[in-house]
């Protein structure tokens, strides 16, 4: 063959095997395609049977789980059958709907089109034999060819290959053809036991629907038959009897009535009222009192006492009972009685009034609200929420006020014949506290009793015999529990935290505790602010569900403050009496919050005058730890610490400070004994301020000899803490005791007063450290030298020193605002120089305003504003304004009565200058002549001199300590 005919053979071969190539290669990738579409359209099959399957277990769940339990149920109500109607309702449809869908394009779509994957001829099979067909062909063209007949022989061994490959590719897909097929027929079978189950389900559903039918059938015509029951004219359960003793609330009551009963012009308001508050502030008593007080507009009034669910559906029941609609006994109708019940409430034309009496927890009257326009729904409740959740219309019932308690004790012990005196009823509400059910309770008690009522006050005035009393049992058929009881029992329903905040709270003072007192020791540990705030009112929020707190603004807008009621105190305390861990606990904790609240005494003990404001919002509340504290015994061992001498020691000086001296004694005399226990104190720096707080009492009420050995006593403590270097030796504290000891010795030797004090003043000159810390110190230093000058009447140093002394206090007076009493010391110490030198006026000028700033900084009755008052007398009798002098003087004789210190002093020198201002200006030698008499006999009684020596008023002067004169 030549290569021309060769060439061209081999390409016609070329181009046939290629051709042959791809439509094998083509034919197989199509077949796989069509394949693999199959298998996709078997697994979207099975997903929807999966679906399918999986909604048909969830129809049968909810039948199961839901409508035959209701259906159960025959004590189930009208509108529970009625919902239950509407699910068994919405179970038929979805079963409708998920028949349709097996039938429908969903599942129909992809059964079709494996369906014709699977029929003969399918299209697998249909281009395997196309794939053939064009190998054939080829072949057929080859042979044709003369040119190629020498190749042929390759071109069939290719050919064969090929048609190997081919039916290699039929075999494969024959076999997944057959897969799908079983896949397809399985799907099928479960297809239609869905279906045969969804209609099983669906009978279900439909005998479902015949029994709730019926039993709605049912109800109708048990409430059409109440409803045509004949109902008495008057109708009610109210347990108890009326109050024959009741006083007061007439306010309350009338507001009650405006809620309460029907308004014809407006017939579809809501009328609910909620009476809320403490336990025994008489919230029963009241809803009691109305009921009687308005039988005439209620055609049935029902009780209902809603502490517990069984009690509400007993409640329903005694309703239906007395309407006459139900008479069965047996537990398993009372449902229906309760069901019957509600019809009529909630269907009748006639007014009612239910009072659901100690509802506490709003959840269990959900279910059983009525609601008609006709009715009224009157609450009695601890919890404060039902008054923004349930309604708008109600009151917190707050105690007696005193004139009410007052008239509860007087007709309880009037009726039982017991004697009473005038005063003694009031007496015994003030002691109570005004509370309710402690009035009712112990007045009962002390007729029951012939308890005389005086030895009755003084036995409740003590906490234990009162804690006893409180526990005493009472025969009253409206509140037989004690009051002990009763709040014993609301304090344990508190959590951990909130039981642990009230037993803290309890040591204060409960009428006035500041909310952020609960937040202090929280703050200090860094803790997140917002936190410390959640977890304050959330506390906050669980007391004053039970009402054992109430939380009002302060009258200064300064914040919010707590009250506790003392008999809520009292419960506290004898649930700690019980528990010493936790008494102990609470008591340190209260130490911990006042000392983070109340000022301390500063670094340099200098005047604390400057927080008086804030001493005086924490003071009732250290007074209260400190007086529980004596009287708890146990207590005493716990308290032996240097936290709580130090919290004492400071009250008590910031008391002395305000001229408190009777309580200020007794916080000296508890900071005292505790110290002597008191550990970590090594210096005895603490026992040397109390020796001065000791000192600073008897200087000012008793001026007894001990003063000086106290001042020598903390000085040498002080001295020996330099030499030990526990204290510096420019610390004010150590001017201060050279100070101390400096007024110890004003009147014994007035030049040694003088250098003390120039000792102290040097010491305070030493560095500017302290500056700062010892304005004050610094001030009372000159003032002390200026009188000692005055004394030794050098005036011109005296006049030096004390407008030294001004100049300080006025520039510490212009950076903080205002005016201190020091500076008014300082102006009468001034007027006494001026008024020696014979300058009148501007001595009158010094003393008014010292008159004027002591009334301004520590009050009119301060014994340091006495001599003020004096002074300004003396000067405006010598300028003969003799009313403005005797009204004056009469103010200190005022002032003087029934004062705890020892004034007799003060008394004698009033009496005998008023009596000089009588007779100059004219009055009756009978009226100045028994002032004077007086007087002489306190200077006699004082001082021992003759009774007729001659008055003088040097005389009188000396009968008063050094800076009164």
């Amino acid at each position: 063959m030549d290569p021309l005919s060769l060439s061209a053979a081999a390409v016609t071969f070329l181009t046939s095997l290629v051709a042959i190539t791809k439509a094998c290669l083509d034919g197989a990738t199509r077949i796989s395609k069509t394949i693999s579409e199959g298998i996709v359209l078997v697994n979207e099959l099975q997903a929807v049977v999966v679906f399918l399957d999986s909604l048909l277990t969830f129809q049968g769940q909810l039948e199961n789980s839901n409508i035959r339990c209701v259906l159960a149920d025959e004590a189930m109500s009208k509108d529970v059958l009625i919902r239950c109607q509407d699910d068994l309702l919405l179970v038929q449809k979805s079963i409708v709907k998920l028949l349709d869908e097996i039938e429908g394009p969903w599942v129909r779509q992809p059964k079709l089109k494996i369906m014709f994957l699977l029929r003969p001829g399918n299209p697998i099979d249909s281009e395997a034999n196309r794939v053939q067909h064009v190998i054939h062909a080829a072949v057929g063209i080859l042979s044709q060819n003369k040119r190629t007949q020498s190749t042929l022989s390759l071109v069939r061994q290719e050919v064969s290959g090929a048609n190997e490959a081919i039916d290699k590719i039929r075999g494969e897909n024959t076999a997944r053809l057959s897969e799908l097929h079983y896949l397809s027929s399985s799907h099928d079978q479960k297809l239609v036991h869905i279906a045969s189950s969804m209609v099983e389900h669906f009978n279900t559903v439909q005998n479902s629907l015949a029994i709730v039918d019926e039993g709605i059938r049912g109800i109708n015509c048990r409430h059409l038959q109440v409803l045509q029951n004949p109902i008495p004219s008057q109708c009610h359960t109210i347990p108890y009897l009326r109050n024959r003793h009741f006083v007061g609330r007439k306010e309350v009551l009338r507001t009650m009535q405006e809620t309460l009963i029907l308004d014809p012009d407006n017939p579809t308001q809501k009328r609910v009222f909620i009476l809320h508050g403490m336990p025994g502030v008489g919230k029963t008593h009241t809803a009691l009192q109305f009921a009687y007080d308005n039988m005439s507009s209620f055609r049935g009034i029902f009780w209902i006492s809603a502490s517990s669910a069984d009690k509400i559906s007993q409640g329903y029941v005694d309703i239906a009972r007395k309407l006459g609609i139900g008479a069965s006994s047996t537990i398993k109708e009372t449902g229906k009685e309760v069901e019957d019940a509600k019809t009529w409430l909630n269907s009748t034309d006639q007014p009612w009034l239910i009072v659901f009496d100690n509802a506490d927890d709003l959840a269990l009257l959900s279910s059983m609200w009525p609601d008609s326009p006709k009715g009224s729904i009157l609450i009695t409740s601890r919890n404060p929420s039902y008054a923004y959740q349930v309604t708008a219309d109600g009151i917190k019932m707050p105690p007696f006020t005193l004139a009410e308690a007052t008239k509860l004790v007087e007709n309880i012990l009037v009726t039982g014949s017991h004697s009473l005196q005038a005063g003694q009823a009031e007496n015994v509400a003030s002691a109570l506290h005004c509370h309710p059910l402690a009035v009712s309770q112990m007045a009962t008690f002390i007729v029951e009793s012939q308890f005389p009522i005086e030895k009755f006050l003084t036995t409740y005035s003590r906490r234990d015999t009162a804690h006893q009393l409180q526990g005493v049992y009472s025969d009253s058929p409206w509140y037989p529990m004690p009051v002990a009881k009763t709040f014993d029992l609301a304090i344990t329903r508190l959590d951990e935290r909130s039981l642990s905040a009230l037993d803290t709270l309890s040591f204060f003072d409960p009428d006035k505790i500041p909310v952020d007192l609960l937040t202090r020791d929280l703050d200090a540990t860094g803790k997140d602010a917002n936190v410390d705030i959640v977890c304050q009112r959330v506390v906050i929020r669980n007391l004053n569900k039970y009402a054992l707190l109430n939380v009002d603004s302060d009258e200064n807008h300064v914040g919010h403050i707590i009250r506790i009621h003392r008999l809520v105190q009292d419960a506290v305390h004898r649930r700690l009496a019980r528990n010493p861990s936790s008494r102990e606990e609470a008591f340190q904790r209260a130490v911990k919050l006042l000392r983070r609240s109340f000022p301390l005494h500063g670094l340099a003990r200098d005047h604390m005058v400057e927080y008086w404001e804030e001493c005086e919002v924490y003071l009732p509340h250290v007074r209260a730890l400190h007086d529980i504290f004596l009287e708890m015994e146990e207590l005493k061992g716990v308290a032996s610490n240097v936290e709580f001498v130090e919290l004492i020691y400071s009250c008590a000086w910031y008391l002395c400070e305000r001229g408190n001296f009777e309580i200020g004694s007794k916080l000296i005399h508890t900071a005292k004994e505790c110290y002597r226990n008191a550990p970590n104190d090594p210096y005895n720096l603490l026992w040397a301020d109390i020796c001065t707080v000791q000192q600073f009492y008897e200087n000012e009420v008793t001026q007894a000899d001990s003063m000086a050995s106290l001042a020598e006593e903390a000085l040498a403590i002080r001295l020996k803490a330099v030499d030990s270097k526990a204290l510096e030796n420019d610390h004010p504290n150590l001017a201060n005791g050279f100070m101390n000891l400096g007024v110890a010795f004003v009147d014994k030797d007035t030049w040694k007063a003088v250098e003390l004090n120039m000792q102290a003043l040097a010491i305070r000159n030493m560095s500017s450290r302290y500056s700062e810390d010892q304005i004050h110190g610094r001030a009372l230093n000159l003032l002390n030298i200026g009188r000692c000058w005055w004394i030794l009447r050098d005036y011109g140093a005296a006049q030096k020193s004390l407008e030294e002394c001004l100049d300080v206090m006025g520039a510490r007076e212009r950076v903080v605002g205002r005016r201190f009493p020091l500076t008014a010391w300082a102006l009468y110490s001034l007027g006494n120089v001026r008024a020696d030198l014979g300058n009148v006026d501007d001595a009158l000028a010094d003393y008014t305003a010292s008159m004027e700033l002591c009334r301004e900084s520590i009050g009119e009755k301060h014994l340091k504003t006495l001599p003020c008052y004096y002074k300004v007398a003396l000067l405006l009798q010598r300028k003969r304004e003799f009313q403005r002098a005797k009204d004056l003087l009469t103010i200190i004789l005022q002032v003087c009565d029934g004062r705890f210190e020892n004034v007799d002093g003060v008394i004698a020198r009033a009496k005998y200058k008023l009596a000089q201002v009588l007779k100059d200006s004219g009055a009756s030698a009978e009226e100045w002549r028994q002032l004077q008499d007086e007087a002489k006999a306190l200077r006699y009684k004082l001082s021992g001199v003759a009774y007729a020596e001659a008055d003088t008023e040097m005389s009188y002067n000396d009968l008063l300590p050094w800076f009164y004169k």
